[in-house]
């Protein structure tokens, strides 16, 4: 199957989820991309709003345009991630099946404030899965 992008054909790569969060993502130039088909929105949008998405859209923008050699690089609470365990998840019930073997998320931030944004990464794709709105919602913070 072929993808049209800025008029060039390029072949779509099928993909496996088998394994998604376990594999290493890179580290280098390459740029990452963003598939919300995992997103929770029945826990994600209990309390956000159009703000939150406007942030949360705007920071996925910026992320795109960045390098995950820029990414891996920049603090926890810049445009960096943190991992974090399952267990500590709130909402872990409502993890997707696909992910059931993952055992540590990503943590990214979306705003100057700190709210997260919860993840799984496999090659250079991110997989939100949680936005937390009101801090607690989705993990303690400490």
């Amino acid at each position: 199957m072929v993808h049209k992008i800025k008029g060039k054909d390029v072949p779509r790569k099928k993909l496996s989820l088998d394994k998604v969060g376990e594999e290493p993502f890179s580290s280098g130039n390459d740029m990452p991309m963003f598939s919300l088909r995992y997103l929770n929105m029945s826990v994600s949008i209990k309390k956000c709003d159009n703000k939150v998405f406007r942030k949360f859209v705007t920071r996925l923008h910026i992320l795109s345009a960045m390098t995950w050699k820029d990414i891996n690089g920049s603090g926890r609470h810049q445009y960096g991630w943190e991992l974090i365990d399952r267990e500590s998840l709130k909402p872990r019930n409502s993890i997707p099946d696909v992910f059931m073997d993952v055992d540590k998320f990503h943590v990214f931030r979306y705003d100057s404030d700190n709210h997260p944004f919860v993840a799984t990464v496999k090659g250079t794709t991110i997989y939100p899965i949680f936005i937390e709105s009101t801090f607690g919602d989705v993990y303690n913070h400490g």
